[in-house]
């Protein structure tokens, strides 16, 4: 095991000690590294023994993907804690003030912020499942699960009119996730 990714989760953690604005969306990239790819490649040698070089720049993006669901569920929670994740230059390129959030109200800009950068954790996820297949076998299901699930998230959030600012969102319909699970291991 490499010791470099043990080392980068604690920087996350850092982070998130002594947080700061979070400017750009290459801010934020990194921040989802150290936070959450991190932990990927951490486990990385144990759930693809064979694979791992081949799999960690997917096994990166689904940290990302991952750890950029956590950000659009918890935006208001987040608030609540005095933390805006979402970075300075989407807000304003989205017509968006920190007022705005924290009146609560779902406007247009909001969902059109949050649908961008939902598109970029789908596109990771979608990246991911590709690969999912070169895991150890014994590693795929609880692999693939968590993904999915996670990526179910999103989902719940347009399901309850993208209301994350004052309502926590969670996966509801279960049988959608085996659904799901069955075709991208086709």
């Amino acid at each position: 095991m490499d010791i470099k990714p043990f080392y980068e989760m604690l920087i996350g953690q850092q982070k998130d000690i002594n947080f700061k604005e979070i400017v750009t969306l290459e801010d934020l990239e990194e921040y989802c590294y150290y936070v959450a790819s991190s932990v990927g490649l951490m486990i990385l040698p144990i759930i693809a023994q064979k694979n791992k070089v081949l799999v960690k720049s997917q096994s990166i993006i689904l940290g990302k993907a991952m750890q950029l669901t956590n950000i659009l569920r918890d935006i208001g929670e987040d608030l609540d804690n005095q933390r805006v994740y979402i970075p300075s230059e989407i807000l304003k390129e989205f017509n968006i003030d920190i007022s705005d959030l924290e009146s609560k109200k779902i406007t247009n800009n909001f969902i059109y912020m949050w649908e961008y950068l939902a598109n970029i954790a789908q596109e990771y996820y979608n990246a991911f499942y590709k690969v999912i297949k070169l895991f150890d076998k014994d590693s795929i299901e609880a692999v693939l699960s968590a993904a999915i699930y996670y990526n179910a998230i999103l989902d719940s959030i347009r399901d309850n009119n993208y209301n994350c600012l004052s309502k926590r969102n969670y996966v509801k319909n279960y049988s959608s996730l085996k659904t799901k699970f069955n075709e991208v291991l086709e």
